[in-house]
């Protein structure tokens, strides 16, 4: 039986169709040179690859998936080029001159890729404004955005080896012995290249700076394999297309406009950006000041500006801010000290602290009388980005205290002897690589080790862009790890959560933290959080040790080995609705959840004032409902009769109750400040007709407001109908207008109820408080209609 002949090849193919070329022999002092280029075109790949994976992480965000795909475009590009180049080998009778060529194209691609690395940002961002089925769309158009810039270059690149082996096959009995040198020799450029660029070129002189020397190295291997070619015999045409693609590179190394580090930098790899924070026009007109940008081993670090918010960012993601930001970097370092601060002295806590980023976490800490703080971050230039925040950090390096330690947070807490009384972690986001391994059942266990007896641990962890598995995932790690846990949110109502573990229970008596807020650097460094007495923070409970537990059921626990939010968590910042639809839903919708009831000592035995104290805490943190169930569980008798000013906290708590407990639609049909006015026949009209839109319109009918709004009663019909129509933040600009030009209006009970009831949908608990005690006083009195 005749055995069936093995079909050819593709390659082979090609090969018969374009036929064949006598080689022009290669000297043998030639083949050292070659050997040495293919060192240095290896160098050169390995170099470009590290710099496109900075550049690329950048524009894409730090995923795994992001690392990934960088690396999938460059095997498969250089797969087809040398496949592409293996077919057409055999056509080639000078390969020396043709490896200059691809050389000198390869340099020329790659400056011009870097041109426009710069524009992908804004690619990415019209694409999520897309619709989208699942993350793999995204992923999808992500590799095209590697492949569109980085393909060609690296393919030219990947043309090299067989060019090589062509070159060297003049003397077959021994090609396979010099093709071994020349691939050993490659191997060990690319190994070079690696490290010389990630470790010296990329932090010395930045990614710009970097790309030159690379790109000069690229020119200068182009140029040997164009003299050895030239010694081979002249061929004019091919050494004056190789020259001229030369000339045509190092003139556009030279005179080519360096990137743009804002556009750059913009972070566009967020759904939520996209869709919420920014719109065509708007992206077109931002235009931050860039005051600081360093290319660092580990991340490229940047400090924008705009107007006076200051932001720091790292490889493009804003890790910290002077403005809505600071709440969250100084409670994740006092948080764990108020808790130690129960059953311990206050001072000379010995402290670690992973993450420095502006370092206003590391001098909030330093407002406490520690005696010692070891800092770890591990990129070097976090540091000098931390100079633009001296304005609101306290400087902490300059404090003898600080000792900065540049490493790894894991490696440090494993291999540092001393045990410590606070531990603060503050990583970036966990759907950063290598970030997640902070949030593994082995680091926290290795953190647990490492507190000394009554130590505290600390752990940020953010809600926005997750989804709430993987949310439950960290908690159910997290207690695991920790016997004892409790969870605050560093504002009320806030996305960023503060976990707190200990070896020891966490019970709260009514003295707490009252000791602390006694010492005035303490207690300004609260107050700039956030906190206006030393009860708010029991407000801040975002969910209690139970109430954790219970949300942690059926977590999967994220460790070392399984990677679960490694993989899952770069998902949630695409498909950020999600989580943002749960926790509305489950959470900031509802003010019953943080109960730390079960965890106060001798609970409600406690002293009115006290008891006073902790209903406004939570009035403050949005949770009314709960102020009103410690009222009740400490047997505190609705309020019947008016009380007389000055009010206690209890009363201030029942004040503001009876006012949140009123119907705006009948306040507004029977307190309105002049009854029977237009104004008013036209809030009638709205209310018991629905006709909330006309009012709109009428208002509107001799154009928008001006700046601060309409005034008198026509503002106040204005701020209700938008509160109505559910425009919160314009009904809110309106009554602060006209709060602001002291409107005769602003004096009713009316807009101290609307101002109570936006404040609250704003967020703003602690004027919505205010308005609302102000109001009840207000209905308390003889009502007399304004003139």
């Amino acid at each position: 039986m005749e055995q069936e002949s093995a079909a050819p090849s593709p390659i082979a193919g090609l090969r018969e169709v374009l036929g064949h070329k006598a080689l022009v022999p290669l000297s043998r002092q030639a083949r050292p040179w070659v050997a040495a280029c293919f060192l240095g075109a290896g160098l050169v790949a390995m170099s470009y690859q590290v710099l496109w994976t900075r550049a690329y992480v950048i524009v894409l965000g730090s995923s795994t998936y992001s690392f990934t795909m960088i690396l999938a475009c460059f095997l498969l590009a250089t797969s087809v080029g040398s496949w592409v180049s293996a077919a057409l080998v055999h056509r080639i009778d000078r390969p020396l001159a043709w490896l200059a060529l691809t050389q000198f194209l390869f340099a020329t691609s790659a400056l011009l890729a870097f041109h426009y690395l710069e524009e992908l940002p804004e690619m990415l961002f019209h694409r999520f404004r897309e619709e989208f089925r699942t993350p793999q769309d995204i992923w999808m158009y992500q590799f095209g955005l590697v492949g569109l810039l980085v393909f060609v270059p690296v393919a030219l690149q990947g043309a090299a080896f067989p060019l090589v082996v062509r070159a060297l096959k003049a003397n077959d009995d021994a090609v396979g012995k010099e093709v071994g040198h020349v691939y050993t020799f490659n191997t060990v450029g690319a190994i070079v290249g690696s490290f010389v660029s990630g470790f010296v070129l990329l932090p010395t002189f930045g990614l710009r700076g970097a790309l030159t020397w690379v790109v000069a190295v690229n020119l200068a291997v182009a140029t040997v394999f164009l003299a050895l070619s030239i010694q081979q015999g002249p061929r004019r045409r091919h050494h004056l297309v190789a020259g001229i693609v030369g000339v045509v590179c190092v003139s556009f190394l030279v005179a080519g406009p360096s990137m743009d580090r804002v556009k750059l930098t913009r972070g566009m790899f967020r759904t939520y950006w996209a869709r919420e924070l920014f719109d065509p026009a708007k992206l077109a007109k931002d235009k931050p000041e860039l005051v600081f940008y360093a290319d660092g081993p580990m991340a490229t670090i940047s400090v924008e500006k705009r107007g006076r918010l200051v932001t720091l960012k790292s490889n493009g993601k804003p890790e910290a801010s002077d403005g809505a930001d600071m709440a969250t970097q100084i409670l994740v370092a006092l948080a764990p000290f108020l808790v130690r601060s129960l059953n311990h002295p206050v001072g000379g806590e010995r402290v670690a602290m992973i993450g420095f980023g502006s370092g206003v976490t590391a001098g909030a800490a330093l407002q406490w009388p520690l005696k010692s703080m070891d800092v770890v971050e591990i990129e070097r230039e976090m540091v000098g980005a931390s100079a633009f925040f001296n304005h609101v950090n306290h400087r902490p390096l300059e404090d003898p205290r600080t000792r900065l330690v540049e490493s790894d947070g894991r490696n440090f807490l494993e291999f540092v002897p001393q045990t410590y009384d606070i531990i603060v972690s503050e990583p970036s986001n966990p759907w950063i690589a290598g970030v997640a391994s902070l949030f593994t059942v082995e680091h926290f266990q290795r953190a647990r080790r490492k507190l000394a007896p009554g130590g505290v641990f600390s752990q940020w962890v953010q809600l926005y862009e997750m989804n709430p598995d993987n949310v439950r995932r960290i908690v159910a790690t997290f207690t695991s790890a920790f016997p004892y846990v409790q969870a605050f949110s560093s504002m009320p109502k806030g996305t960023d959560l503060i976990l707190i573990g200990s070896n020891d229970p966490i019970v709260f008596g009514h003295d707490a933290f009252q000791t602390a807020w006694s010492h005035p650097t303490i207690r300004a460094e609260l107050k700039r959080a956030g906190l206006s007495g030393d009860s708010d923070f029991l407000g801040l409970m975002f969910m209690n040790q139970a109430e954790l537990l219970d949300f942690a059921k059926g977590g999967e626990l994220n460790t070392d080995d399984n990677g679960l939010l490694e993989f899952e968590a770069p998902k949630d910042l695409i498909r950020y609705d999600v989580g943002q639809a749960f926790f509305q839903e489950h959470y900031f919708s509802r003010d019953d959840y943080g109960d730390p009831t079960a965890y106060l000592e001798d609970w409600p035995r406690w002293p009115p004032s006290r008891i006073g104290q902790l209903a406004i805490a939570m009035w403050r943190a949005g949770k009314p409902t709960l102020g009103q169930k410690l009222l009740e569980d400490a047997g505190i008798a609705p309020m019947l009769d008016a009380p007389t000013p000055p009010y206690t906290e209890i009363q201030r708590a029942q004040l503001a109750a009876h006012a949140a407990s009123l119907d705006l639609d009948e306040a507004v049909l029977q307190i309105w400040p002049n009854p029977g006015s237009e104004m008013h026949n036209v809030a009638v009209d709205a209310v018991v007709g629905e006709k909330q839109l006309q009012a709109m319109m009428w208002l509107e009918k001799d154009g928008e407001p001006p700046r601060g709004g309409f005034s008198g009663e026509k503002g106040l019909l204005y701020a209700y109908v938008l509160t109505k129509r559910n425009y919160y933040r314009h009904a809110l600009e309106q009554i602060n207008g006209l709060e602001a030009k002291d409107d005769p209006v602003a004096n009713s009970a009316l807009f101290d109820l609307l101002s109570g009831f936006v404040n609250a949908k704003r967020r703003r608990y602690d004027t919505s408080l205010e308005h609302y005690v102000r109001a009840s006083e207000r209905l308390m009195e003889p009502h007399e209609p304004s003139q």
